[in-house]
C-alpha cells in the first residue's frame, strides 16, 4: 500500500499503513516521524536553474523541471537515497517571484542525489508547478507523516504524532498498521498521578516514557493556562502509572 493508506472500521477506528524508521517493541506506543530521516530543514538556494538538458518524457516539450506546468523538481542536498521523500511535502518559503511562496506540493518519488547532476536529486510531484521556482529560492520539505516512524519521546519528538501502535514492529520488515482514531489501549506514562484521575481528561504525550501518555493537568503561565505536550486524544477510563489505558485516539 502507498503510505497513509487508511482504513475505517465499522466502528469509525481508522488505521493507516506505515513505515517503521526503528524497533517498535510493543502495541499501544504513540509514534511519530523521526524528521532527520524524512525532511529538510530550510535551505536556502536550492533549487537548480531550469534546462532542457533535464526535459522529461511525461512533462510538455519545452516545460522543464522547475517550470511552471511541471512535474518535476531538481533540487540540491546531498546524501538523499532513493524515494527518501515519498509522500513527503515541498514548499517554497522566499523566493523573487512572490507567487510561488507559500504553495505546497506532495512529492510520488524521488532519485539518489547524483541524479540528474552532481549534488541534486529530482522529485517527481503528484500535482504540477503552479510557477516557476527559480535557483533562489529557498526551500523546506517535510516529510510524510507516516514514513520513518518510531515512539514518540515528549524530549526528543520535533514531528506531528501519527498515530499509536497495534502490534511490534522489528526492522526486518518495517511496514505495517497503525491506529490515528478510536478507542484503543495506549502506554501511560510513570509520571500519572493517582490525584488527577484519567478518565475523561485530555490524553497528551507524557514526560518521563517513551510513547506514552498522561491526563493534561492545567499549567499556569502568566495569565494564560496552557499545556505544553502533543494532543493524543480522550482517556476513556481510568487507570494507573506505568500501565495501559483506554484512550480514544484522535490523531
Amino acid at each position: 500500500f502507498a503510505l497513509g493508506t487508511k482504513f475505517e472500521r465499522q466502528d469509525g477506528s481508522t488505521f493507516r499503513y506505515a513505515h517503521f524508521g526503528a524497533a517498535v517493541t510493543s502495541a499501544g506506543l504513540v509514534l511519530s516521524p523521526d524528521t532527520s530521516e524524512s525532511g529538510m530543514a530550510l535551505t536556502s538556494a536550492a533549487v537548480l536553474t531550469s534546462s532542457s538538458t533535464y526535459q522529461m518524457p511525461d512533462d510538455p516539450i519545452g516545460v522543464y523541471p522547475n517550470c511552471k506546468g511541471s512535474k518535476y523538481m531538481i533540487i540540491t542536498k546531498g546524501s538523499i537515497s532513493a524515494d527518501d521523500f515519498a509522500g513527503a511535502y515541498v514548499a517554497a518559503t522566499s523566493a523573487t517571484t512572490p507567487n510561488v511562496v507559500g504553495i505546497t506540493y506532495r512529492i510520488k518519488g524521488n532519485t539518489a542525489t547524483g541524479t540528474p547532476a552532481s549534488g541534486n536529486f529530482r522529485a517527481e510531484l503528484y500535482d504540477r508547478l503552479q510557477a516557476t521556482i527559480g535557483s533562489a529560492a529557498n526551500l523546506v520539505i517535510a516529510g510524510c507523516k507516516y514514513s520513518n516512524l518510531e515512539a514518540a519521546s515528549y524530549v526528543n519528538t520535533d514531528g506531528a504524532l501519527a498515530g499509536v501502535s497495534i502490534l511490534s514492529s522489528g526492522t526486518t520488515y518495517p511496514y505495517g498498521w497503525i491506529q490515528t482514531r478510536g478507542i484503543t489501549i495506549v502506554k501511560t506514562d510513570a509520571s500519572a498521578s493517582a490525584s488527577y484521575p484519567m478518565g475523561g481528561k485530555t490524553a497528551i504525550l507524557g514526560t518521563h516514557g517513551i510513547g506514552a501518555v498522561i491526563a493534561a493537568q492545567p499549567i499556569t503561565a502568566g495569565t494564560n493556562v496552557c499545556v505544553l505536550q502533543p494532543f493524543v486524544g480522550t482517556f476513556v477510563a481510568d487507570g494507573s502509572a506505568s500501565s495501559f489505558a483506554f484512550v480514544d485516539v484522535m490523531l
